[in-house]
């Protein structure tokens, strides 16, 4: 039980690390305010926005070896949710009674009223395994869940939800962690939080911010040496910031990377939107205006520019989390539409490799069993069945609804009357999309075959080969066994 009600409050506090971005609407009725996890010196003022003052005054009190800390604004999140506004189907039920009756709820279930939430702020420490959650109110109450009885952790009454996961209420805050974070003891060592500060200062106000450190003691993080702090904050707009600082030669070294990873990127995509446009399937030509229309727009925007030679800053444009979509579809589809139509090819082609595989161990069996002429008894020399020509003939093309539809075959047993596929028992009893043809020359040592696979996939005049070869041998006594390609050889293998 213990286990399940620490995955329900990680859970909790995970939607709330992600609330800030789930709401475009900013609810009417103010936010109230709280106090900062650190000094209780920080008020919300605007509703999607204030995580800003919460984290500087949050970052003041963190353990010196933070290496990560984030802070997110939640209280409009809840209010709009306690009001009624994100109900699924319009409600009935006054915004007042609502939220009466889930602070009725959340009592019952935890002691106290979970949706007085205004926001929450997590650190987590380099150094040692130390992570600390805090959720500002104002809470009151007890906090209390059947079948826990409290603990002491470093001087706090907490629950303990796992062996080393607690949930406490302290100083008016909900406190989640482990037994390291709640105590929250100084280190010695070198002190991470300038180095947050120095990031934090070049992103702007918002529902959510955070920061990273990197210390000198740990791997790096970032693809170069020498980056000392990250910031990234989601603004009250939607918009996405970030910020990266270090020595002047790392940041250069990262906006060269970006720089070719950027230019690879859009290669990469005006390749793909240009197949996109040759493209034919339900919706391609709205698909194809969108994705060239995103592509002329990608090609001048540019994520990351260099403020300062210490500095990198990128932002995506306002409401970008909101319309992401419209954003994301059409380049979306520019490389997945294409790569789709490639597998479904792809999956169209294990026909040929199973039916060849079928043939090429069909015929092995062949040159393998002896045979003797009818007329004098003799042994013949072994041998391959005898050539026959492509079947169904490439003539008769199976997109045209004579033979079959979309380069699929209807299949047809007279097709596969010929000796050769007999003697292999070869024959296609369902809709195919290949043709097959069998070439033999040669008896004893010098007996080979070629067995090969033809498509036209989608119907436009050009064909997919798949081939697989074998040859005799024969020992001393003349017994035969065979030898031959494992691999095939490929051409134009989807079109």
């Amino acid at each position: 039980m213990h286990r399940a009600l620490a995955s329900v409050v990680a859970s909790i506090f995970a939607v709330s690390m992600a609330t800030s971005s789930s709401c475009g609407k900013s609810p009417d009725q103010p936010v109230g305010p709280s106090t900062t996890a650190a000094t209780g010196a920080a008020v919300l003022t605007s509703p999607w926005s204030g995580a800003k003052a919460l984290h500087d005054s949050f970052l003041a009190g963190v353990p010196s070896d933070t290496v990560i800390a984030a802070t997110v604004v939640v209280g409009p999140f809840f209010d709009a949710f306690a009001s009624g506004e994100m109900a699924l189907v319009p409600s009935k039920t006054t915004p007042d009674a609502l939220r009466k009756s889930l602070a009725d709820a959340s009592r019952k279930d935890v002691g106290i009223d979970l949706f007085a939430a205004r926001s929450v702020s997590v650190w987590v420490a380099a150094t040692r395994e130390a992570f600390l959650a805090t959720v500002t109110g104002p809470f009151d109450g007890t906090l209390a869940i059947a079948g826990l009885a409290p603990v002491d952790v470093g001087g706090t009454s907490a629950l303990p939800l796992d062996d080393d996961l607690f949930l406490a209420l302290r100083g008016g805050q909900l406190l989640f962690g482990n037994r390291a974070g709640l105590a929250a003891a100084p280190v010695a060592g070198t002190d991470l939080r300038p180095a947050h500060a120095r990031a934090f200062a070049h992103v702007p106000d918002g529902a959510v911010v955070a920061t990273v450190a990197v210390p000198d003691d740990l791997p790096p993080v970032f693809p170069v040496d020498g980056l000392d702090a990250g910031a990234f904050a989601i603004s009250s707009d939607l918009a996405l910031h970030a910020a990266v600082v270090g020595d002047a030669t790392a940041v250069a070294q990262l906006m060269a990377g970006y720089q070719s990873f950027r230019a690879s990127t859009l290669a990469k995509l005006r390749s793909e939107v240009a197949a996109l446009t040759q493209q034919s399937f339900p919706g391609s030509a709205t698909a194809s205006v969108l994705a060239l229309s995103t592509l002329a727009d990608l090609e001048t925007f540019q994520l990351l520019t260099q403020k300062e030679p210490t500095t990198l800053v990128g932002a995506t444009p306002a409401l970008a989390l909101q319309h992401s979509f419209v954003f994301a579809v059409p380049v979306l589809a520019a490389v997945a539409i294409p790569s789709f139509v490639k597998y479904k090819r792809r999956a169209e082609t294990t026909e040929a490799i199973d039916q060849i595989d079928k043939i090429y161990r069909a015929s092995e069996s062949y040159l393998t069993a002896p045979r003797v002429a009818a007329a004098t008894g003799e042994k013949q020399p072994c041998a391959f069945p005898p050539s026959t020509p492509m079947t169904p003939p490439l003539t008769s093309l199976c997109c045209d609804g004579t033979r079959g539809t979309a380069g699929r075959c209807n299949p047809a047993p007279s097709d596969w009357a010929s000796d050769t596929w007999r003697a292999l028992d070869f024959q296609m009893n369902d809709p195919h999309y290949f043709h097959y043809a069998y070439t033999s020359v040669g008896t004893g040592s010098d007996a080979k075959f070629t067995v090969s696979g033809h498509a036209d996939l989608d119907c436009d005049g050009a064909w997919s080969t798949f081939e697989r070869y074998g040859y005799a041998e024969v020992d001393e006594s003349g017994d035969c066994s065979m030898k031959g390609s494992s691999a095939f050889f490929k051409e134009h293998e989807t079109e």
